[in-house]
């Protein structure tokens, strides 16, 4: 278990329970991905050091959904979406590539899948589905570790999840 004091976490710091509450989505089933999505970034201060500007960004949170896509084809494997692995990989739409929009900012964010059940009192039942780490085709697709894949890691580097 990996133990963080609250007074570290931060503001607006939420736990979740990875031991129990995570999925590796099959595909069809939708995601949504939290991130800060640098196209949509607006420059508060700039300053000119020697011969190089330097920029400060602020950046706010964005979400986008999409669908678990099916699995690359062997070609596709082998020529564009080359560091994909099915055991630990899936990939979901970024539909903003079609507006120009590029999903840079999203790597490193989670995916959340949210049950279609519906209880009597409703109430968000997200569960981890995994990390965002790279995108293809020109912005357009968007490849997640899945959560299994992260749980390995934790593992292997903590010795617990």
């Amino acid at each position: 278990m990996i133990t963080i004091a609250l007074e570290h976490a931060g503001p607006y710091t939420e736990f979740f329970d990875i031991a129990n509450e995570w999925i590796d989505p099959p595909e069809g089933d939708p995601v949504h991905c939290c991130g800060f999505q640098l196209d949509r970034g607006f420059i508060f201060d700039r300053k000119i050091i020697g011969e190089s500007e330097e920029r400060s960004i602020g950046l706010s949170p964005f979400v986008f959904d999409g669908v678990v896509l099916p699995s690359p084809t062997e070609i596709e494997r082998r020529f564009t979406i080359t560091s994909f692995n099915p055991e630990n990989h899936y990939l979901i739409p970024f539909e903003d590539a079609e507006k120009g929009l590029s999903p840079e900012g999203y790597s490193g964010g989670a995916t959340w899948w949210e049950s279609d059940k519906l209880p009597i009192v409703w109430a968000p039942t997200f569960k981890f589905a995994g990390i965002c780490s790279v995108s293809y085709e020109k912005g357009a697709k968007e490849q997640v570790i899945k959560a299994s894949a992260v749980r390995r890691f934790l593992w292997e580097v903590f010795g617990s999840v």
